[in-house]
């Protein structure tokens, strides 16, 4: 477009003026929505759960406790004729309801829901090594279409508790565990099993000796092994993946360092490590309540 010189001002000061106002909406609402929910008071402290230390017995004993409850559900659940899991739930409907029902014993669980929504794009997601993505400009929950299924589910909830206001990673891996063990859908709470188990055995593997690897390991039941051995190749072939617009192992990187730059910005000090930290929360609070299993 060519403008006269005495309108290129005012072109100028009205393009300056929508787009001051488009950062404005970017910068607030991710603010509201997002960061500022980094420095709220901790789910431990809405709700009175201890913070206390466990020893490393007390670690060994929840995750046989996990191992005895999902190695029961690993047979509730469909499988094809790879004996992989099948998942046959409406995730947003039941992963809607799981979340809700929390609201009986935990705080800021009522009000509305959005319902997770799949991600078209959702190949993007794999090579971002991403599984779900919560949204504060729409305060949508999203999720990865392409993902191994067996881990759907437990996603779907994190992504939900997000919404809630439970920012921090750690919390929204425990609230999506005990969202998936107290459902009715033996899917879900196959999934919140066979996430929380990779977040202990992880655990349990940087200080466990030999014998306690073994035992832990062999104590899983065959079908288990089956759909955590799924879940590897399927990040191995997203890794490996040839003939795609952006090379994963660059997306993979640029995702990481972004991701460590947002939750280090947001006070996070150990970054993505600190999704592993919903142990503690188990540990404190399984601790003294039983699985709804048990």
């Amino acid at each position: 477009l060519i403008f006269k010189k005495g309108k290129r001002g005012k072109v100028a000061k009205i393009f300056g003026f929508v787009y001051g106002w488009i950062l404005v909406f970017i910068v607030g609402t991710e603010t509201l929505n997002c960061f500022v929910l980094y420095h709220t008071s901790t789910f431990e402290q809405l709700n009175g759960i201890s913070t206390s230390q466990h020893t490393d017995k007390e670690l060994e004993t929840l995750a046989f406790r996990l191992t005895e409850q999902i190695n029961v559900l690993a047979k509730e659940v469909e499988r094809d004729a790879d004996g992989k899991f099948l998942l046959t739930s409406d995730v947003a409907e039941v992963s809607c309801g799981a979340v809700a029902a929390l609201d009986d014993e935990f705080k800021n669980f009522g009000g509305y829901y959005v319902r997770p929504k799949g991600i078209y794009c959702s190949f993007f997601m794999s090579q971002m090594d991403l599984m779900g993505i919560y949204f504060p400009f729409s305060m949508e929950a999203n999720y990865n279409t392409e993902m191994y299924k067996a881990k759907l589910p437990c996603t779907a909830c994190h992504e939900l508790a997000h919404t809630k206001g439970f920012m921090r990673e750690e919390e929204a891996n425990f609230i999506a565990f005990v969202a998936c063990d107290r459902c009715d859908d033996a899917e879900f709470r196959y999934s919140g099993y066979l996430s929380a188990l990779t977040y202990v055995r992880n655990k349990i593997f940087e200080y466990a000796d030999e014998d306690t690897k073994i035992r832990l390991d062999s104590s899983i039941c065959d079908e288990v092994w089956t759909d955590i051995d799924a879940n590897r190749e399927f990040w191995k072939s997203v890794e490996e993946a040839e003939d795609t617009v952006f090379d994963s192992q660059t997306v993979s990187e640029v995702s990481d360092k972004a991701m460590e730059a947002s939750l280090h910005a947001n006070g996070v000090k150990d970054g993505k490590k600190s999704y592993g930290r919903m142990v503690d929360l188990m540990l404190n609070y399984y601790g003294e309540h039983s699985f709804a299993g048990e």
